[in-house]
């Protein structure tokens, strides 16, 4: 099946206990989103204390709820959306995506530590050196994803701006709510927190934050967004 028939599934799975996420290992033929961050853990070394930051001033996010990342999924497959999508629902940024190249891949892990930025000639610049230091890191992604990834033999050739773009079109063709490809990221914070129930610390490490200024903000309104739903 697709990759994105696998992330459906998994977001629908509420109950998993997180016993069976730390008892998936690499191998597991079905290793999904949600096992992908948990096994991302130990191959990160994410601490499972939470950080703890003075209160900051209060952040509006736009966070795609479960059924909409799946729709959203669904829709961008067998386009090349898909594997940008894939990746945005896995805490990376566009500049992160852009700067990844196969060679960054080694088996079902990834080493981002590169980014495309532009520079003030407005041209694509590609930069070793990421947003902050946090920002280099190995996470894990699914089996199918990185096989899909090989057999294409490459990751994107899409530029931030062009992803940006067809993030939109694929929005408005789907008639969604307006969102960015980064609430992708807020999603990925979102999901990680309340089911999967991972700590600040485990979130930052695999999304590659210096704080958890921002996991607070997205955690809040997660929260008041869902009391709004009620």
């Amino acid at each position: 099946g697709c990759v994105w028939h696998q992330i459906g599934m998994i977001l629908k799975m509420h109950h998993l206990q997180r016993s069976d996420l730390e008892s998936c290992t690499r191998s597991t033929p079905t290793t999904l989103i949600i096992s992908l961050i948990s096994a991302s853990m130990e191959a990160s070394g994410a601490s499972a204390q939470p950080v703890k930051l003075p209160a900051k001033k209060k952040l509006t996010y736009s966070i795609p709820d479960e059924d909409m990342a799946v729709k959203i999924a669904q829709d961008a497959s067998g386009t090349n959306m898909e594997i940008p999508i894939a990746l945005g629902m896995l805490g990376l940024r566009r500049s992160e995506i852009c700067g990844l190249e196969l060679s960054d891949l080694d088996g079902s892990i990834l080493h981002i530590h590169s980014v495309v930025v532009y520079g003030a000639d407005a041209k694509p610049v590609r930069k070793q050196t990421p947003k902050t230091d946090e920002s280099d890191r190995y996470i894990r992604i699914p089996d199918e994803l990185a096989d899909q990834i090989r057999k294409q033999g490459y990751i994107t050739h899409m530029r931030p701006d062009a992803i940006t773009r067809g993030f939109q079109r694929l929005i408005e063709k789907g008639k969604y709510p307006h969102i960015r490809f980064h609430d992708l990221r807020h999603f990925f914070v979102s999901y990680a927190h309340t089911v999967l129930g991972l700590s600040d610390a485990q979130i930052m490490k695999m999304g590659g934050w210096a704080t958890s200024a921002v996991m607070r903000a997205v955690y809040l309104q997660s929260m008041e967004d869902e009391k709004a739903a009620e």
